[in-house]
């Protein structure tokens, strides 16, 4: 594998420690499943690591860039996978404190996707990495292609429609 000088495997591993978390967390509340949202991230790491030679930093920025990947990784996730059981998980016996943090936390969950439910998918999903992934409108603009303006008339069409709700 051939490095630019700029773009070595320090500066990926850098890029790596710092949006790690950040990446899991945008997969994993997307998938719902800690193991998933594991394979998945680890998935995206992979492919950056495997094409940071061809990362253009005059195009995006390393986080947009590894945004997109994981949101691309997401896509195939979903297009690939069909509901199915996983026996393995079964047998993992949470603790009854465990168990009871996880129904409220389940339940919060619950409430707060029915109402993102009531939102058009792409809305959603800007809530979503404004709120959740803490995205900068021109980082969410740079993942989607689509321009700042209309994403900020979303996001505001959005709030709007979520508060009329209640």
């Amino acid at each position: 594998m051939q490095w630019n000088s700029k773009l070595n495997m320090q500066t990926f591993s850098a890029h790596y420690q710092d949006l790690f978390p950040k990446i899991y967390s945008f997969i994993y509340y997307r998938v719902n499943d800690r193991q998933t949202a594991e394979d998945l991230t680890s998935q995206t790491f992979l492919k950056g690591f495997e094409n940071f030679e061809h990362f253009d930093p005059t195009k995006a920025s390393v986080k947009t860039w590894l945004y997109t990947i994981a949101r691309n990784t997401l896509i195939d996730h979903f297009r690939k996978t069909r509901a199915s059981v996983d026996l393995e998980a079964a047998e993992e016996v949470p603790s009854e404190e465990m168990i009871l943090e996880s129904i409220i936390a389940n339940e919060e969950n619950k409430e707060l996707r029915a109402l993102l439910s009531t939102l058009p998918k792409d809305a959603r999903s800007l809530i979503l990495m404004r709120l959740w992934d803490e995205l900068s409108y021109q980082e969410i603009a740079e993942i989607t292609g689509k321009s700042e303006a209309s994403l900020k008339m979303t996001y505001s069409r959005a709030l709007t429609q979520l508060r009329n709700y209640e």
